[in-house]
């Protein structure tokens, strides 16, 4: 789970990010999966992120952050990771 944490305010305090949050975990706890919070910062540099947190590590992404569009996108594309994209309005 890759989250954006605005300059200044608590991740966890705004409303949407506490729902996704409450409806990832519980669902993790119903298949017996594990959760990986991941802020976005540690996305800044996609291809080390890539190699870093994904090979063999995770089998996908959910990403609540869409200040690096392309940029973190494509390589996630080029090398068939599984990723679904919230809030992305356009």
């Amino acid at each position: 789970l890759v989250m954006f944490a605005p300059r200044g305010r608590m991740l966890f305090s705004q409303s949407f990010t506490s729902h996704v949050m409450a409806g990832v975990t519980e669902e993790a706890v119903n298949l017996e999966w594990s959760v990986t919070l991941f802020m976005e910062k540690m996305w800044r540099d996609p291809d080390a992120a890539i190699r870093q947190y994904c090979y063999g590590q995770c089998d996908g992404l959910i990403i609540s952050s869409t200040s690096y569009g392309p940029t973190l996108i494509e390589p996630l594309l080029e090398r068939g990771i599984p990723f679904v994209l919230l809030g992305a309005g356009n």
